[in-house]
């Protein structure tokens, strides 16, 4: 008697027999689903709200490898645990200043910080457009439309004998036409106000507004 009862305060205890006694919706397979999909999005914002928070600075790889590059190249060789420690004080004192002084907005006014950010996303915009495609008829229709680039006076140009000069151009002509859908892409991020009077500034399309 004493091991039946004995068993049966087993079967009571085990992980099958509590589940036996939640209440049915509490064992839907569906909402087991949505609490562990709320579990995760929650972790994902917490970690994602770290990432993105200007007071956390993360030293990660990043940071190490243009480090290690630098002083292989000064001092030929790798720097030790005690040099590669320095190294990352220097860039996180380095980061702390950065942060505080765009904190403070010290870079607002100053054209060298203006001229020196614009030339990374020109740059880094031209890293993603790639060398364009072409073939032989899109070169010669380049070059008809563009045949007073190349006439020399009496002197009609031929194209076999330009064809260098005509696929550099169109190179460069393409490229810039990619670097400028590119910027105007980012530009439809913006509202854009030009102030009455100013009519050569108008012209770039943008709507003007009313400014006393």
């Amino acid at each position: 008697m004493s091991n039946g009862l004995a068993a049966s305060r087993t079967d009571v205890s085990s992980p099958a027999a509590r589940h036996s006694r939640l209440p049915a919706w509490m064992r839907e397979p569906l909402l087991h689903f949505i609490v562990l999909g709320a579990v995760l999005f929650g972790a994902d914002h917490i970690i994602a709200g770290r990432t993105d928070d200007p007071h956390t600075i993360i030293v990660d790889a990043s940071v190490d490898l243009p480090a290690r590059a630098a002083f292989r190249q000064e001092h030929g060789r790798d720097p030790n645990a005690e040099e590669l420690l320095s190294l990352r004080r220097k860039w996180l004192d380095s980061e702390v200043l950065y942060r505080e002084g765009i904190a403070m907005q010290l870079d607002k006014g100053d054209p060298a910080i203006r001229a020196r950010v614009i030339f990374k996303v020109r740059d880094m915009i031209e890293s993603g457009l790639g060398t364009p495609t072409f073939d032989e008829k899109t070169l010669r229709d380049w070059f008809e439309k563009n045949r007073a680039k190349y006439d020399q006076p009496g002197a009609p140009a031929d194209f076999d004998k330009v064809g260098r000069a005509v696929l550099q151009d169109w190179i460069d002509a393409t490229m810039a036409a990619k670097r400028e859908a590119a910027v105007l892409a980012m530009e439809k991020r913006y509202t854009v106000k030009v102030t009455r009077g100013d009519s050569k500034v108008a012209a770039i399309g943008a709507t003007p507004s009313v400014s006393e």
